[in-house]
Formats: C-alpha cells, structure tokens, sequence
C-alpha cells in the first residue's frame, strides 16, 4: 500500500509512543510498496541483526469512505497496534531488520466540522461540496452530509484563525459563513441550505398574425455544480406552453443558457439566449416565421443535412429540415408557404431502388408544376434513374458514366457557374462521401453549368427551365454535401456557401449582372431601382418574367437587402430578395406569382428595394 517516508531525526520510538494521536508532523516521499518489495529489500534472514542492518520506516493509516463513521472496533484496533509495535518489531523481526520510526514534535490542530441538512425539512443533503477559501480547500460530499477541515499549525502556539466556509449543493441556495478557529479546540459548525424555489415559464409560439404554432421547446441549463441538462415542452395548437417546476435562476449554480424552438412546418426554428427565470411570473411570446426554403433529407440514415444548414445560414438564407427517414414523404404542398417557393432535396449515400422512389419524383414534378423551383443533387440519381420518365423530360438529362473526379468548375458563362472556379468535392471538411459521381447527357432546355475538371466536355450539373409551368430547376449529378474549399485556403476554390448562393440566386430569379455605367472598381456609387421591363408587362404572352434591376453601393451600415412586390393596398405579394447585403449591379425577375404560387390578378403593383434606411419604390403593371 502508499505510505510515506518518515524523515525526522533524533525523535525515538519510545518519545513517539507519549505523542497525542493528532497534531505530529510527517514528512517526506510517497512511495508504493509490495510485500514482493519488502521481502527483496529485507534480503535472507541471518543470525544476527548486527551482520544485515536494515531500516524501515512504518506509518499506519486507517481508510474510511467519505461520510461513514469509523467503527468503534477498527478504532480499538488502531489503537492496540499503536501501542504495541514497539515491542512487536522488536520481538518479531528475528534478526531481519531494525524498524526505526522518525516522528516531529507534536503541533496543534484547528477543526471545524458540522452536518449540512434541508433547511425545510431537516433531511441530510447529499451531494454536497464545501469549500474553506482561504485555504482553497475543496471537498465533495457523496453521502452522510457531514463536511470536515483540519489545519496544522505551523508553531506550538499559534493565533486564531478565521475561515469562509461556502456550501453549495443542487438545488439549494449558497450558504457561505465566517467562523472563528481556535488550535486544539475543534468547533462544530452544523449548517442548514434553503433550497431554491420553484417556478414555472410560461408562453406561447405565434405567428406575425397571432395564430399559434405547435412546437418543440428545449431549454437548455447549466451549473457549476452538477451536470448541464435539458427541459422539453410543447406548444399546443394554441400555442401555449409551460415548463413546470424550474428553479429560479441562481448563476453559477443554475442558469438557462438557451432556450431551441423546433416549429411545425413551415416555420424556421430559432434559439434564445440567456433565459432569466425569476421568482414571480415568467411569460415568454415568441413569433416565429415561415422558413425561407423547404429542405429535404433524403439520405437513406437521415444524415448530412449540417452540410446544407451550415451554408444557408452562412448566407443568411433559413430552411426547414425535413427528414424523411423520420417523418416519411415530405410534404412538397407546403413548399408555397415558405419565404422562397424552393426546395432542395438531397439524397446523400441513397443508391438503386434508394433513389427518389416513383412518389418522391411525383412530388418533386408536382412541386415544379405549381411554378415552384428546386434544387436536386446527389450521386447515383442519374444512374439509378436513367431512361425513367422523370429524369428525361422533368431533369432532360440522361446517363453517361461514373468518373472519379474530385475537382470541378462552373461554367464562366452561366449564372450558376459564375464565379465557381474550382470546387472540390472531396475531403474531410465536406462531407466526404462520394463514391459514384454521375456525368450527365444535358437534352434540350437543360444548360450545363458545372463541369468535371480534368476531363474535358464532362458535365456535372445543368439548369432548366420549364416556360410551361414557369419553373427551374438546378440538378447536380454528385453531392452539394462535399463541396468544400480544401484544407489550405487558395484563390479561386470555393466553398458550400458559395456555390449555394449561385444556385438559390438563379432559382429565385437574381442575378448579378455587368453595366456598361459601373464605377472603375465594379461597385456602383449611387442606390438605385431601375424601373421594371416590360412594363406594363403582359404576362403569360411575349415575356414570361418582367425583368426588375438594381444598383447596391458601398453601405457598411447595411445588413441585408430585400426586394419585395406590393399590390395596391399595401399588401405584401412576393419577397424576390431577401439576403445579406453586397455592393454590386443585380437583376431580379418576377413571373407573376405570389408567394403560394398562384397567378396574381391583372392591376398596378408596386416593387420596393429596401437596404438598412435606404429604400426605393418603382409601379408596374401587369395585364393579361
């Protein structure tokens, strides 16, 4: 067992046996010990101690578990050893060896000690930590309540003492004391923690127009004395919510960090920060509203979808994550009621019959037949669906071959491609999973926009446009999921957010665009809205979308830039843009319909361009 080397001269085995039990100074190194040790060291046993001297020096500790009381007859052991092994190494070595134990004057000791109980009921709290903080001295408490401090003093007659004790428990209010210790007198210092009290959070999930949404709520709480965990509540189809029997909020010893809001479809979640739960009433409203885009996971193990959240919420775009390894079919019909009418839908490491079964393609044509736009990608789509109905006339691609290439480029000339110089599709800060990467036989109305790199006329991705049902789509024959800039940052490679930006820019009908006007350095000097063209604008006949520019200077102080379509009454029709603010010369189209797809009536309407506190208002007109 560890004992401790006794290193003090000139004290005898006879002067040690007078010492008080407590208050002796030890010193010295801690070693471990064997028997196996002891018996090498001792070496044979000779006739005579004088011929093989050996020394050792023997400490005895006696071990109990924190929070049980000794027995009364271990303690008696204790002490017959104590008082009987002189003799006992005297008498019993045989000539082995010679003990000899080295012990210091004796020194006063200072104590202090108590029980720690439930100040309401009187019970043992469990789970305790004192602290004595001048001394630094910390010490948990599993069981029994009971905490104790002892110091040694460092002469025969020293001064008072002062100490802070501080206890602290889970769910109890701090309790901190200042006692007085006198040396060689211990004090019983009992204390009683007032636990914390209990409240609830109320509140409610509500749309802007006060209509109440379901949700999962999860508060998150952490403390410095036990472990972080978790609250969950829902709101019901009023909105209404309560989180029942919380403590009162005591940092460090409990606090909310956040609270995660998970709403039904086609609301985008959200997350607060810093709940303060008080003594008295707590109401929390929350207004929450429709994501931007419907996301859909259709990875066969419902993974991946972090590669796509990340980059949209990098470019400031929300997204609902539907997985549908959890949920089953995604519920394309809801696509209308979000922000943007997109969808990006993935399919991961799904190969074969995996492949977006026969209903998840009716879905998709469904969704692009109400005029709504989609963004499709994954490895071993055209593959698995090559000669299908579905990749022929609604993707017009078909199979070509898999090629192993992890280098792409966009196509310098397209709107998706724009600005893409290399994208890698390989390694560890993507999603690294590509095995088959498809190339793609573009038919007519599909236009290539992403390449394979390193061989040439091999296509990896193209747009198109549907002037029947005035929707777009942009298929990527490998996953979006492991595009990433490489380990090393290098001009020209781009990263998921990048090349998300392109593909949502072209589905939402932004582009940015070269004039003629611009300053030397490509950022325009003024605020500008061009008016729309043509206008007035005869949908459905000649142009199928009006065409609507603008100009966004240098502006530090904006945040974000909307461009939205108003009809008459001031009613909100279509949002075109809405995403982070950029310098630059852009373009935005508008087919016609409002948010849900549906064709607006004939009449004047209004477009407005609105950045941080500049904004700019233009009319147009739409006859049938």
């Amino acid at each position: 067992p560890p004992f401790f080397l006794i290193d003090v001269p000139g004290v005898t085995l006879t002067q040690r046996s007078a010492f008080p039990q407590t208050g002796v100074t030890a010193t010295g190194v801690k070693r471990t010990i064997t028997v196996d040790d002891i018996i090498a060291v001792e070496g044979p046993r000779v006739p005579s101690a004088a011929t093989a001297p050996k020394v050792f020096r023997q400490g005895y500790v006696y071990l109990t578990r924190q929070g049980v009381t000794p027995s009364q007859a271990n303690l008696d052991k204790a002490d017959r050893f104590r008082a009987s092994w002189v003799d006992y190494y005297s008498d019993r070595t045989d000539g082995r060896g010679i003990f000899q134990t080295q012990l210091g004057p004796a020194l006063p000791v200072a104590t202090v000690e108590g029980l720690v109980t439930n100040a309401s009921n009187g019970s043992i709290i469990k789970n305790l930590e004192a602290k004595w903080l001048e001394r630094n001295y910390v010490q948990p408490i599993y069981d029994g309540g009971h905490y104790e401090f002892r110091t040694l003093a460092s002469s025969t007659a020293p001064a008072d003492i002062q100490a802070t004790i501080v206890l602290r428990a889970f769910p109890y209010l701090p309790d901190t004391s200042v006692v007085t210790l006198t040396y060689g007198n211990p004090l019983v210092h009992h204390r009683a923690l007032t636990p914390l009290p209990q409240t609830n959070l109320t509140g409610a999930v509500r749309d802007a127009a006060g209509n109440g949404v379901s949700a999962k709520l999860t508060l998150f709480a952490s403390s410095d004395v036990i472990d972080d965990f978790t609250a969950t509540a829902t709101s019901d189809a009023q909105g209404n919510f309560t989180f029942s029997g919380l403590y009162v909020s005591q940092p460090p010893a409990i606090a909310y960090d956040r609270l995660v809001v998970e709403p039904d479809i086609p609301f985008a979640g959200q997350t607060l920060t810093d709940i303060v739960v008080t003594g008295g009433t707590n109401d929390l409203n929350i207004v929450v509203e429709p994501a931007d885009i419907l996301l859909v996971n259709d990875d066969p193990n419902g993974n991946f979808s972090n590669y796509y959240s990340s980059a949209l919420e990098e470019i400031g775009v929300t997204s609902f994550v539907w997985s549908q390894k959890d949920r089953g079919l995604a519920p394309v019909s809801f696509a209308p009621q979000f922000k943007r009418n997109i969808i990006i839908w993935y399919t991961g490491n799904a190969s074969g019959a995996e492949v977006l079964t026969p209903a998840e393609q009716d879905s998709i044509a469904a969704h692009l037949d109400r005029g709504g736009n989609v963004f499709l990608t994954g490895q071993n789509i055209a593959e698995s669906l090559n000669g299908t109905p579905f990749l022929s006339n609604r993707v017009r691609v078909s199979f070509d071959r898999n090629l192993n290439d992890i280098i792409l480029h966009g196509v310098q000339s397209d709107p998706v491609g724009k600005g893409l110089i290399n994208i890698i599709n390989a390694g560890t800060l993507g999603a690294n999973n590509q095995t088959s990467r498809d190339v793609l036989i573009p038919s007519a109305g599909a236009i290539a926009c992403v390449m394979f790199d390193t061989t040439a006329g091999t296509v990896a991705g193209v747009r198109v446009t549907d002037p029947a049902n005035n929707s777009r789509l942009v298929f990527f024959g490998f996953g979006f999921e492991a595009v990433n800039p490489g380990s090393v940052p290098r001009p020209g490679y781009v990263g998921r957010p990048e090349v998300m930006q392109n593909v949502l820019n072209w589905l939402s009908g932004v582009t940015q665009v070269a004039d003629r006007n611009e300053a030397p350095n490509g950022i325009p000097a003024a605020f500008h809205l061009s008016a729309s063209y043509p206008n007035p604008w005869q949908a459905g006949m000649g142009a199928a979308e009006a065409e609507i520019r603008y100009h966004l200077p240098l502006d530090l102080a904006a945040q974000r830039v909307t461009l939205k379509i108003f009809d008459v009454l001031g009613r909100e029709v279509a949002t075109l843009v809405d995403q982070p603010y950029r310098p630059g010369q852009f373009s935005a189209r508008w087919n016609g319909r409002d948010t849900r797809g549906e064709l607006v009536s004939n009449g004047v309407y209004f477009y407005k361009l609105q950045a941080g506190a500049l904004q700019h208002v233009q009319k147009q007109l739409l006859v049938r």
